[in-house]
């Protein structure tokens, strides 16, 4: 499946059997992959990954719509959203892990 989403897109995402969230794509952090996007529902930003159960309702639904973000600055200085984004996802697949959470320490 295509999801070659863009800014504006009104998007359906199957949670489960009985719900359904609908999403507006604020804008596109990887192309067919990631998805910045405003949870109509919950009024809450969300990334969001390309999955099952996600589709198109309605292509250019709200362009304008403003995000919560710069996104012109976050380019500037380099993918902090991505790595946040992996790295917090990678801490989900690890919730059994019961390391101790060490703070880093300043140089």
């Amino acid at each position: 499946m295509l999801y070659n989403f863009s800014k504006g897109d009104l998007l359906m995402l199957h949670v489960n059997e009985n719900e359904t969230t609908i999403l507006l794509v604020v804008h596109v952090v990887e192309r067919e992959t990631i998805f910045y996007c405003w949870d109509r529902q919950e009024k809450v930003y969300r990334l969001v990954h390309t999955q099952p159960g996600l589709f198109l309702l309605s292509p250019g639904f709200d362009p304008e719509f403003p995000s919560d973000i710069d996104w012109e600055l976050k380019m500037q200085h380099g993918s902090w959203l991505d790595n946040a984004y992996v790295n917090t996802s990678q801490n989900d697949a690890d919730e059994n892990d019961t390391d101790e959470i060490v703070p880093p320490t300043k140089k």
